[in-house]
């Protein structure tokens, strides 16, 4: 392969990214996919039914993916191109419907499904049926431990054999550090010098090494890079890889499996991984469902990138949810939230306090500020029809007592 070409599939793949060759049959016609992550690459050049970069042969009969052979969809005739360009769109990025589903039965003997907690309480408050997912009774009380577990089950033996390195402001790095314990493999987590302490020592409990780096999540991100490139432990990204966002997305297997008619799925937003999972799965199996972001107001990189048309990163980061404090979405999680969410709604620090005093009182539950964002969204911020029946997603409970306190007294 020319150097030009493999500089951009290196570029391509350091994205999080994991796009496929495809095999086409018969007479075609090419269609350029993800045209923002394709300005990236370099152009394609067809060899035989070759292809060396993510675009796609529509056949006059079919289309396969290559090597794996899975047929993609019969186009015949041109009602039906959409749908094949849209399975072969989330193929690119390396995660679909199918890849959540597997992540699933791949979880299935590690992780039991949470509840769907239906709430007489806030369904009198909200005026529409309010169904909690209640993800903080998960093993490290966060949902992180999904897209972990994904990771670290996906990795070749001898990939695994060498460790895993990670950058966290806390829920993640417990994530990360509960699948090492579990594959009985070597873990380093680097966090902010800011970091929930109570997170910190969670991880530190599980086994993994945990080293402080720097005031946010960026400095200890950019510390994880540089000795996993000296080490040669693969680096688990918090929510910007495809065996992550197939992960978080299980959860949407789930939820649709208990709740078939939802109409509307609300969703916390850091760095966009557990959204980006959800929505795919919501949107490809029910297209009618609404999927709505909620982001805090001192974090809001997703909300800005989306209005912008663009990744934005935010200067600055200051918010109690330190489980949504990312600077900015990945490249991966943008190009899902573009393509699956409806909208982000932006919510204070006070809203997510109140709404940690109400589910402590009506539903005996705990929940960190992330974990609380999504219920402050559905309270002050979404506007439901009277029968419509609304799904929250309770991220977390690794609350400190500091917020607690602060959240029992707020009205």
């Amino acid at each position: 392969m020319p150097p030009r070409r493999c500089a951009g599939w290196l570029r391509h793949a350091q994205a999080g990214h994991r796009p496929r060759r495809f095999l086409a049959a018969f007479g075609f016609r090419l269609f350029s996919l993800f045209g923002d992550v394709l300005r990236e690459l370099p152009e394609t050049r067809v060899d035989g039914n070759h292809l060396g970069s993510p675009h796609l042969l529509v056949p006059v009969f079919d289309v396969c993916t290559f090597p794996r052979f899975d047929p993609v969809e019969l186009v015949s005739h041109p009602p039906i191109i959409d749908r094949a360009l849209r399975e072969v769109e989330s193929d690119i990025v390396g995660v679909t419907p199918s890849s959540v589903e597997a992540a699933a039965r791949d979880l299935a003997p590690y992780l039991a499904p949470t509840p769907l907690q239906y709430s007489r309480a806030f369904t009198d408050k909200a005026r529409c049926y309010v169904h909690i997912k209640v993800e903080s009774i998960q093993p490290i009380r966060a949902f992180k431990v999904r897209g972990a577990l994904t990771k670290v089950m996906r990795m070749h033996p001898e990939e695994r054999s060498k460790g895993v390195i990670t950058a966290s402001a806390g829920n993640h790095g417990q994530g990360v550090a509960y699948a090492a314990a579990t594959f009985n493999i070597p873990a380093t987590v680097y966090v902010p010098e800011t970091a929930n302490q109570l997170k910190v020592e969670a991880i530190r409990r599980l086994g993994a090494q945990v080293v402080p780096a720097g005031r946010n999540y960026n400095d200890a991100y950019l510390e994880a890079m540089r000795h996993q490139e000296q080490g040669g432990a693969t680096f688990v990204h918090a929510f910007d890889d495809p065996d992550v966002v197939a992960g978080q997305g299980t959860i949407a297997v789930e939820l649709l499996r208990d709740l078939a008619d939802v109409d509307t799925v609300l969703v916390p937003i850091g760095g966009g991984g557990l959204i980006g999972g959800i929505s795919l799965y919501l949107k490809e199996k029910r297209p009618h469902v609404k999927v709505i972001g909620a982001e805090p107001a001192g974090a809001d990189g997703m909300y800005r990138s989306l209005k912008a048309g663009r990744i934005v990163t935010l200067e600055r980061v200051n918010t109690i949810a330190d489980g949504l404090a990312a600077s900015a979405p990945g490249k991966l999680t943008f190009e899902l939230a573009k393509r699956y969410v409806d909208d982000v709604v932006i919510v204070q620090e006070a809203e997510m306090l109140r709404a940690i005093r109400l589910v402590f009182e009506w539903e005996h539950l705990l929940a960190e500020p992330a974990g609380a964002a999504a219920i402050a969204a559905l309270l002050y911020h979404y506007s439901p029809s009277p029968n419509e029946k609304v799904a929250v997603i309770l991220s977390g409970a690794n609350v400190t007592d500091e917020v607690m306190v602060r959240a029992l007294k707020s009205r």
